[in-house]
Formats: C-alpha cells, structure tokens, sequence
C-alpha cells in the first residue's frame, strides 16, 4: 500500500472492517473498498489491541484529533492523521 493525505474526518457508515496494520494505526475498509488508515499521536503507549478495540464517535464521523480508538482490555489512543492507502502497483 501506498499512504497518501487523507481527509481529516470519515463518515462511519460506509466502515465495513477494520485490521491492525502495526502498533501504532488501524486500516479501515470501506464498503467500496478503499482504504484510510488511522495514525495515532507519538505519546500513545503500545497498546494490547489484538484483544480487540472498539470505536465511540461522536456523530455520524470519525475525526483525527478529536476521536480514539479503545483497547477491549482498557487504555486509549487518540487518532492524530489519516492516510488514504493505494494498493502499490508493481510494474
């Protein structure tokens, strides 16, 4: 995948899954298939989220800088970019 900007806020109703891509962010997959990944902030710990995580937007959006992301097994981190991802095509 290839990251690029991404919009500050996604509408949460098109949100079919989503995955741990590493320690620190989460892909979201869309119902059309796209993809964004939340980053969190740097002072966010390295939390447990292969226990599950779950989401609690205010609205009908999920916004950087305002909304987190929670570890089923307590602890929280605070989305700070989105990325929009782009499957990389090799040539």
């Amino acid at each position: 995948w290839v990251e690029r900007k991404g919009p500050r806020c996604i509408p949460i109703g098109p949100i079919r899954g989503a995955m741990l891509s590493g320690p620190e962010q989460v892909d979201f997959i869309f119902r059309n298939r796209e993809r964004v990944r939340a980053q969190f902030d740097e002072g966010c710990p390295a939390l447990d989220f292969y226990a599950g995580f779950y989401l609690q937007p205010r609205g009908d959006q999920l916004c950087a800088g305002r909304d987190a992301v929670h570890s089923r097994i307590g602890g929280s981190c605070t989305i700070e970019r989105f990325k929009m991802l782009e499957p990389r095509l090799d040539r």
